[in-house]
């Protein structure tokens, strides 16, 4: 499908402007390639076809660090020193306030798993008094329906930790 970009630009047998027809551009096949007359050991010629314009690039931006950093040169904008010096200081407060956030959330976490550690030490606790209290006065003779409401109610348990002991409920 390249025929017609060819065509565009001088055709399929045109030579570019940097190629001159010499010895040069022959070569001998290390082995045999497709095409009509690419045998391996015979002398065949080399064309090279532009198919588009040249490039001409212009360096628009530098930043430090990759998509990070602050701009450090760039060929549209020009900020003179004092508004440089304003925006490093509004970075660095930026760069502050997020920092003092993930130590204060980091504490808000620890503090959570240590009152979830709490409960549930707590919910223990309560499960083996429940389950000596039943030994002393019943000889063991409970069964599972009793353990399942004893771990229900400790689940019940409010978010203040603390849950009224089956005195109080009565």
């Amino acid at each position: 499908m390249l025929g017609p970009a060819l065509q565009a630009y001088g055709g399929a047998g045109a030579a570019s402007d940097s190629e001159v027809d010499d010895e040069t551009s022959h070569v001998i096949l290390p082995e045999r390639f497709r095409g009509r007359g690419n045998l391996k050991s015979q002398k065949s010629a080399i064309r090279l076809a532009e198919l588009g314009p040249r490039l001409t690039m212009k360096l628009m931006k530098v930043e430090r660090g990759f998509l990070e950093g602050d701009v450090i040169y760039h060929n549209y904008i020009k900020k003179a020193p004092e508004e440089v010096r304003a925006l490093e200081a509004k970075a660095k407060a930026g760069r502050e306030l997020k920092k003092r956030r993930r130590e204060e959330q980091e504490a808000n976490v620890a503090r959570k798993e240590q009152k979830l550690q709490e409960a549930k030490e707590r919910r223990e606790a309560r499960m083996t008094e429940r389950a000596a209290r039943r030994e002393a006065e019943g000889g063991g003779e409970g069964g599972e329906g009793e353990e399942e409401q004893s771990e229900q109610e400790g689940e019940e348990e409010s978010e203040g930790g603390e849950m009224m002991s089956e005195d109080e409920e009565a």
